[in-house]
């Protein structure tokens, strides 16, 4: 026997025999060959008989093809959110799916449940595949988009660049941002000495680290504006100041 997915095919086998005779034919590319090609549509019991040239001695086998369909699978509405607000994926499934596996793993409470709690920082496109027994498998996607506002943004109001790898760099954290647009700080005459464009936030190495043309900065008070491109693609200007402690 043999398991195929609708619009699948599987080669057949026989031996013993001089000549073949397989049926129904229908599905068949070649219904008098040891080996056809099986393309059935629904699961199909396959008859063939052995026989010699002679017509000395005839006799029969079968095997079965199993067709399973494709499961249906809709991964839920798209879902607009505030950042840090957890969202549950609802998707519909039908009923033959066995198991599932969403995509990509970050913040998801879990990876194989149906339903799982997505947490998501930035706006992220999750994908579920659903399988049935008979290991077919479809798709679909669902959008959690992640809206920002002030009071998800942090920006932090001091650091200390002392090697410790503690609040060692000065960056932009925060829920629902997609990017940082541009981020610039300015010494007390109104000098830029760091600039980054397009980095991603959360990310301290994409921050500034306390220095100034190569040389560690002076401690003090300084400057900073940013440009934070939230989850609906919006932009959120951000400025401030921020203390360099040594």
């Amino acid at each position: 026997s043999d398991t195929i997915c609708i619009g699948q095919s599987a080669v057949l086998h026989v031996s013993g025999a001089e000549n073949y005779r397989w049926s129904p034919a229908g599905s068949l590319n070649d219904s008098t060959s040891a080996n056809p090609v099986a393309s059935p549509t629904v699961t199909t019991t396959y008859t063939v008989t052995g026989y010699d040239s002679l017509n000395c001695f005839q006799t029969t086998a079968t095997v079965t093809v199993v067709v399973y369909p494709y499961p249906v699978v809709n991964a839920g509405r798209d879902t607009t959110i505030r950042g840090g607000n957890p969202v549950r994926l609802l998707p519909q499934l039908s009923a033959d799916v066995t198991s599932v596996l969403w995509s990509p793993i970050t913040n998801l409470s879990c990876t194989t449940c149906i339903n799982p709690i997505a947490t998501p920082i930035k706006t992220t496109t999750y994908r579920i595949i659903a399988s049935n027994p008979g290991v077919c498998s479809s798709f679909d996607d669902v959008k959690i988009t992640v809206l920002c506002d002030r009071n998800s943004i942090f920006i932090p109001n001091a650091f200390t660049p002392n090697g410790d790898n503690v609040n060692d760099r000065f960056y932009v954290m925060g829920y629902g941002i997609q990017n940082v647009k541009s981020m610039r700080v300015y010494n007390r005459w109104g000098n830029l000495i760091f600039e980054k464009t397009y980095v991603d936030a959360n990310d301290p190495l994409k921050g500034w680290d306390g220095t100034m043309n190569g040389q560690p900065a002076p401690p003090g008070l300084f400057t900073y504006t940013t440009e934070i491109i939230c989850g609906d693609g919006g932009i959120f200007p951000v400025s401030g100041t921020v203390i360099l402690i040594r």
